[in-house]
């Protein structure tokens, strides 16, 4: 009878989802663009959403945050097409609903800018780094992916006529790579050179506050100046006990700290875990250690995960999410997983996203 009524709900929620994304849910001006996708892979029967990535950030009651859904549409056999109007270009990404069997689930298939024109998205639905392509900002955006791919000596370069170009690759380009290579400096001159409406989105605000907030607690980009110090930290073990970043780093014996921000539910920080693992093992019996900084709002499962993990080192979250303090003193808002290592003879900052093998190659040097 369980099996039934579950069954049950699934359907309706599923047709519910459908109807909705015939009849637009949303009054929509400017420009008329088109998505058409392709895509294999798909799991089960669904709707394909358009979720805005910028202007969308919409905080719960529960702690949960979400995207604003701009429009949706039904997938048939890999294909679907999403019709609408837009004033501004956004940058969006694209997740699949479903039903697979009595299996709900949500998968993010491409990011993209959402622009006047026809948006093409195919591929394999796991290849999410593929993104789209058929307008301006979305070919220009490939391009600038190549060209970065093919000659890494001239990253500064290309970086810094991306940031110049005004427009919404512009901003993209300062988020996401550029506040990591770029100085101060040639970040606000291209936050400056952003069109009237972009300077105007929200995202464009809160990017230039994380820029002078990334300043501080970022090695210096161009190899000159002196590295900055760490900013304390004071949050709650699994247990309740209150363990602060400062006690970590002063503990006899210790030489480096990585300082990991992270959440159970990101799939590139668990995917990081075992180089984690890995590392710890290796180096801190000559005096390399970790302080996790997890992210999550449902406190239960942050405590289970870290029970059940190999994860032997230092843990703390609060249960605020994004809203914890130290998300908010790190700058970490271009994403997670985000490391931060810091010399504890000294107590500056002395590298920051190193993972994987970056992160091993960085310790071995060290220790």
């Amino acid at each position: 009878m369980k099996r039934i009524v579950i069954l049950l709900f699934a359907v309706v929620l599923l047709v519910c989802c459908t109807k909705q994304a015939e009849t637009p849910e949303f009054v929509q001006e400017g420009q008329p663009y088109v998505i058409e996708g392709q895509l294999t892979g798909l799991p089960g029967k669904g709707i394909m959403e358009v979720h805005n990535a910028w202007d969308g950030w919409t905080p719960l009651d529960s702690g949960v945050n979400r995207w604003e859904i701009l429009n949706k549409a039904k997938v048939k056999r890999g294909q679907f097409r999403i019709e609408g109007r837009i004033q501004e270009p956004t940058y969006v990404f694209l997740y699949y609903t479903y039903i697979k069997g009595l299996h709900m689930g949500t998968l993010q298939i491409r990011d993209f800018f959402l622009e006047p024109g026809t948006i093409t998205v195919t591929g394999d639905a796991e290849d999410d780094m593929k993104g789209a392509s058929g307008t301006p900002l979305n070919d220009a955006k490939a391009v600038l992916k190549k060209q970065l791919e093919e000659f890494p000596d001239r990253k500064v370069e290309l970086l810094t006529d991306a940031a110049m170009r005004g427009d919404a690759l512009a901003l993209y380009t300062m988020e996401h790579d550029g506040i990591r290579t770029l100085t101060k400096q040639q970040l606000l001159q291209g936050m400056d050179a952003l069109s009237s409406p972009l300077k105007q989105m929200d995202q464009a605000r809160r990017l230039r506050q994380d820029i002078e907030q990334y300043d501080l607690t970022a090695p210096a980009k161009d190899g000159s100046g002196e590295n900055p110090p760490y900013i304390d930290i004071l949050l709650p073990e699994p247990d309740g006990t209150p363990l602060s970043l400062k006690s970590v780093i002063e503990t006899p014996g210790t030489r480096y700290v990585l300082l990991d921000f992270w959440a159970t539910w990101c799939d590139p920080c668990v995917e990081e875990i075992p180089n984690l693992v890995s590392a710890y093992r290796e180096f801190h019996p000559k005096g390399f250690d970790i302080y996790s900084v997890s992210i999550d709002t449902n406190m239960d499962r942050w405590r289970n995960y870290v029970r059940d993990s190999e994860m032997a080192w230092h843990h703390v979250c609060d249960g605020k999410g994004n809203n914890t303090q130290a998300w908010q003193d790190y700058g970490a808002h271009q994403g997670i997983p985000l490391t931060i290592l810091i010399d504890a003879s000294t107590g500056r900052i002395i590298a920051r996203a190193l993972r994987g093998e970056d992160l091993q190659e960085r310790l071995s040097s060290l220790l």
